[in-house]
């Protein structure tokens, strides 16, 4: 794969893989949910992932604490592979951009 193709198969695979869990922790209702936020994490050089901060609010706390729960847990089940540099394993930040709409009940 090229990078680029690299690059696209892992924000798919964060995006899926988030959103399953972030849908554990969404309230359920009669209405639409639309979530639409972006927030920067860390993989360490241990592959752990260590959320760093919200870059985008989705303007709502609740939502945003639903995502949040939904890193979380998410972190808690999965280990990466860190980045090396000069044979050494180093840190990395992404930012994940994520958008979900829920059909209401």
């Amino acid at each position: 794969l090229s990078i680029e193709d690299e690059t696209k198969c892992f924000a798919n695979y964060l995006r899926k893989n988030m959103a399953n869990h972030i849908q554990k922790y969404i309230p359920e209702s009669e209405e639409n949910i639309e979530i639409s936020t972006m927030f920067q994490f860390v993989v360490d050089n241990e592959g752990n992932l260590i959320f760093d901060k919200f870059t985008r609010s989705s303007g709502s706390l609740e939502y945003d604490l639903v995502v949040y729960r939904g890193f979380k847990s998410f972190a808690s089940t999965t280990i990466f592979c860190p980045a090396k540099h000069n044979d050494r394993n180093v840190a990395i930040f992404y930012n994940l951009p994520i958008r979900m709409v829920i059909g209401g009940y």
